[in-house]
């Protein structure tokens, strides 16, 4: 999958627990009554939906983030943020599972190939215009600042969004297929 993120022009984000100070409060919280933002992983808005006309059933998953963050922890917006993951549910590339010898202590040999398939790299490719177009309708209005990743400018063409793809495409939660 991978994730798209703006700017929030509202302070209603998770940027508020983002500092060192804020984490610890929130921990001490969930601890004491398992309550507030602790006590959520916060991907709780979430769909799927066809990636194009003709799709006999929904090929891509939408997870929603209150957050602008990085894999890594980083905050991206350097302030209040949110993010939309979106990743395709039935990719056509294959990687592979391999043992490197008969030694059980010996870590096994995995190429995941992700987007190895050209299937692969169109369904990100329309996944990347209908987050955005579902970002620019009214109901964020309110919400929605600046364009952080993509960044903005980067284009809307195949290429400029096949190479966003082929840069940021992650794996999720687990590898699939």
């Amino acid at each position: 999958e991978l994730y798209m993120q703006w700017a929030c022009t509202q302070p209603v984000s998770l940027h508020r627990c983002s500092g060192l100070a804020a984490r610890a409060a929130l921990a001490l919280r969930w601890l004491m009554t398992r309550r507030g933002p602790g006590a959520t992983c916060h991907f709780e808005a979430g769909g799927f939906i066809r990636s194009r006309a003709g799709v006999a059933e929904p090929d891509l998953q939408f997870h929603f983030l209150p957050a602008a963050v990085n894999y890594d922890g980083s905050a991206a917006a350097g302030g209040h943020g949110f993010q939309a993951h979106v990743g395709p549910m039935r990719p056509k590339s294959r990687g592979r599972l391999a043992l490197r010898s008969g030694d059980p202590r010996q870590a096994p040999s995995i190429l995941f190939n992700y987007n190895l398939a050209a299937d692969d790299i169109a369904t990100l490719r329309d996944g990347v215009r209908l987050t955005r177009e579902i970002v620019a309708q009214p109901a964020f209005d309110q919400l929605r600042g600046p364009a952080i990743s993509p960044a903005p400018g980067s284009g809307d063409d195949d290429a400029s969004i096949d190479a966003f793809v082929r840069q940021r495409a992650e794996s999720a939660y687990h590898p699939v297929g």
